[in-house]
């Protein structure tokens, strides 16, 4: 019987062919995300347009009773695994001068949750059509830049029930540095649950957006 390193090394292998397939879409939604920011609990289009690709890659996104949204595959017997992805953009002008700058005024994504969103939208679309022996949630949180973010809020929800654990992508200015290494970090609180592109060090929680001045 297969052990569990061949069935991740199958989940990668359909993963990298799904993105080699795909991958200018993922990157025109990375674009599309960047190009029309919304700020903390104000992300109607972001969420709009997720559930519109998910269900179009036959997916039942759940949403939330204000904004963001949950989506559930693989069994639905058992603890789930989840993925986290922050919608929300910041009050800041964007004039770097790309095609896909923000058409907001006064409103940017400068942290990456742009390309944050995108990632686990990619990954759930790309697992879905893998023949799944745990179940999978892909969590689009709201408003985690904000003091009154929206992590208590996915939690009431009930966007934590029979999760066993929880990833979320992130990424530092040191990025290029270590390129295709992963950090994880041990948190309780799901505002700061996230792996980094650092070696596999354990981290402390915190919010990962170091500037380099």
């Amino acid at each position: 019987m297969p052990g569990k390193g061949h069935f991740l090394m199958g989940i990668r292998q359909h993963v990298d062919e799904w993105l080699a397939a795909h991958g200018e879409t993922v990157i025109g939604w990375r674009r599309h995300f960047h190009t029309h920011p919304e700020l903390s609990h104000q992300e109607r289009h972001t969420t709009e347009f997720i559930t519109t690709v998910l269900r179009e890659h036959g997916m039942t996104p759940t949403l939330f009773p204000t904004t963001g949204l949950m989506v559930d595959i693989g069994p639905g017997v058992g603890p789930r695994i989840a993925f986290r992805a922050d919608l929300d953009a910041l009050p800041i002008e964007e004039t770097a001068p790309v095609a896909f700058r923000s058409a907001s005024p006064g409103v940017m994504h400068a942290c990456g949750h742009d390309v944050h969103t995108a990632i686990v939208l990619a990954l759930a679309c790309a697992l879905n059509t893998y023949p799944l022996t745990v179940g999978l949630r892909f969590i689009f949180q709201p408003a985690e830049e904000v003091m009154e973010g929206g992590a208590p809020d996915v939690i009431t929800w009930g966007g934590l029930n029979n999760v066993s654990s929880i990833f979320a992508p992130a990424h530092g200015a040191e990025a290029s540095s270590w390129q295709g290494w992963v950090a994880l970090e041990r948190s309780r609180r799901l505002r700061t649950i996230h792996s980094c592109a650092w070696p596999w060090w354990v981290i402390p929680p915190g919010h990962k957006s170091p500037p380099m001045l």
